[in-house]
């Protein structure tokens, strides 16, 4: 519920912005017409808010990027805790097999944030842009969730007969919550960034600048 408000301010914002870009620049107050009555913020005071906005998004994709480093490093630590211990050839084979899956998706994870670091423009257009530049990421790092679930839940279909013969219902009932969690999390996000795509694509052609306006 609070995704849906959050992103219905956005759209009541980018409305504003977008009429008051079409018209033109001002001398900072919203011209008082039947579509611009006198309470409408003044263009600055609009785009200062979507600026806000926009950084605070900046501000969520670097806590993410920390958090997913912290599981990272969680993740080496155990597998140098088994290469350290008396096991033997599985226990090694587990510890490769964990540095791989963690440093596929730390390097996927840095790259496909690339751009969402900083702000390229200046306009309404540019904004939303950039915005919808972070949403085509997160839905690309959603579809690579899903394939690293999957191989997850494959490699540990392998492991645990081998490495847990007397546990099978135990640790396969456990792969199976952890899944059925993982999956229904990935299920939620997705909702989320597709209600935000549509929402952003609604708004880029209310907007309807032109490429050299958003080229600025």
């Amino acid at each position: 519920m609070s995704e849906g408000r959050e992103w219905a301010g956005e759209a009541e914002l980018w409305r504003e912005l977008g009429a008051l870009w079409r018209q033109g620049p001002d001398d900072g107050t919203a011209p008082e017409t039947m579509e611009s009555p006198p309470s409408r913020p003044s263009a600055q005071a609009l785009g200062a808010e979507l600026a806000r906005r926009v950084r605070r998004q900046i501000l969520r994709a670097v806590a993410v990027q920390v958090l997913e480093l912290l599981t990272a490093a969680a993740a080496l630590w155990l597998a140098l805790a088994l290469l350290r211990g008396d096991g033997g050839a599985m226990e090694r084979i587990t510890a490769l097999v964990i540095v791989t899956l963690v440093a596929v998706a730390a390097a996927y994870g840095v790259w496909n944030r690339r751009h969402a670091w900083r702000v390229r423009a200046r306009t309404p257009h540019g904004h939303l842009e950039d915005l919808r530049r972070r949403n085509r990421a997160r839905r690309g790092y959603l579809r690579f969730s899903y394939a690293l679930l999957v191989a997850e839940v494959a490699l540990f279909s392998v492991w645990i007969p081998l490495q847990r013969p007397d546990e099978l219902v135990s640790a396969f009932a456990f792969l199976a919550l952890w899944c059925g969690a993982g999956f229904l999390v990935l299920l939620r996000l997705n909702v989320v960034v597709r209600r935000e795509a549509q929402t952003l694509e609604r708004l880029a052609a209310e907007l309807d600048v032109p490429d050299d306006e958003a080229a600025r």
